[in-house]
């Protein structure tokens, strides 16, 4: 076997492009959701093996900026039927298959169908097809939870062990829980959200404001540094109806256990080692980095690479309370230069951004 090192260049981050009617907000505290979505739940009394996907701005570790937003997006797949293991996930699991075009022509269902203002061709719109009968999801492996938690916290600094007063890191929760039964309301608010985007994936996903909240003051500004992402599932559960209106909380594990963090796996520049399975697991830390063969060299042998050191695939992992977790790179100072979090190939832009260093301070 040769060793070999592969860099990756371009990010194809996840864009939320919807026409409002359909806008799941990540932003603001309204959350005019479009019509109620039905709620995945178990088919027995054992909860559904789950796996957190992240976003590509997030797995490949750019740089952002203080005082900015940073746009936090992850999907929900179910792999029971997936054997417990995330390269088994293929485009088919999210996308549903091409059969349906053919079921839905556009002759006879326009409304399923939407124009490509680059290609100048009609295509069969997954987004579409999703929004008008949200049960349709159970056509796919995607998650609808009825209850979601995402912690992002500060990496401890690591001139801030010696300190003498213990260092306090910076911690923002976002969470969003519906009712699972009736008419799936919204009951648990917050700038956390979810949307079918324009690709016909079920998305959850808020912009974090890392600057300070002027009207709030315990809400302080993000300081530079480096930053994790936890995200935890759940049941919502009332805990208390009196005095009204009844108040809601999240069982975390009920009806879902997290098993897998997972990425998009690229070996270039923008290339998906393998487009049909483009799923791998994050690496928990350097020293448990992975290998994977990406293919065989000029005289035959398998070409080995790191999935962390070679390929950029971001740290990641799942903790024993149930929990998906990455790292999505540090936080720098406003001003010249840096990296910073791609733009979107669907918004016109090429889907490019600048990878930080990746350095793990605890």
């Amino acid at each position: 076997m040769r060793y070999t090192k592969a860099t990756v260049v371009a990010i194809g981050a996840f864009m939320l492009v919807l026409p409002l009617a359909h806008l799941v907000s990540a932003g603001g505290t309204g959350h005019e959701e479009g019509d109620p979505m039905i709620i995945t739940t178990p088919d027995g009394d054992g909860p559904i093996s789950c796996a957190v996907y992240f976003a590509d701005n997030m797995v490949f570790a750019p740089q952002w900026r203080t005082d900015g937003l940073v746009r936090i997006e992850m999907m929900i797949i179910d792999m029971t039927d997936l054997k417990g293991d995330p390269r088994l996930i293929d485009e088919g699991t999210i996308d549903l298959t091409d059969d349906y075009a053919d079921d839905y022509p556009r002759e006879v269902y326009p409304q399923y169908w939407a124009w490509n203002s680059v290609t100048l061709e009609w295509y069969w719109s997954q987004q579409l097809f999703l929004l008008d009968d949200s049960s349709r999801l159970d056509l796919t492996n995607m998650v609808s939870v009825s209850y979601i938690k995402v912690t992002i916290t500060e990496d401890v600094p690591v001139d801030a062990l010696d300190d003498e007063e213990p260092y306090i890191p910076y911690t923002r929760s976002f969470e969003a829980g519906w009712l699972p039964d009736g008419a799936y309301d919204r009951v648990i608010f917050s700038d956390l959200g979810r949307e079918v985007n324009k690709h016909g994936g079920l998305i959850y996903g808020m912009l974090w404001d890392t600057a300070a909240d002027p009207d709030d003051p315990t809400l302080p500004a993000a300081p530079v540094g480096e930053y994790r992402v936890d995200v935890q599932l759940g049941k919502v559960k009332k805990v208390s109806v009196d005095p009204a209106p009844a108040v809601y909380d999240g069982d975390i594990g009920d009806w879902y256990t997290v098993d897998f963090a997972v990425g998009h796996l690229y070996v270039g520049e923008g290339d998906l080692l393998d487009p049909a399975h483009p799923y791998v697991s994050l690496v928990p830390n350097e020293g448990e980095d992975r290998t994977i063969v990406t293919g065989q060299d000029e005289y035959g042998e398998d070409v080995v690479v790191y999935l962390y050191a070679d390929l950029g695939v971001g740290l990641g992992g799942v903790s024993p309370d149930d929990t998906a977790w990455i790292l999505i790179g540090q936080l720098i100072p406003q001003g010249p230069g840096g990296g910073n979090g791609g733009d979107s190939g669907d918004a016109g832009g090429n889907g490019q951004g600048n990878c930080g260093d990746k350095v793990r301070r605890r």
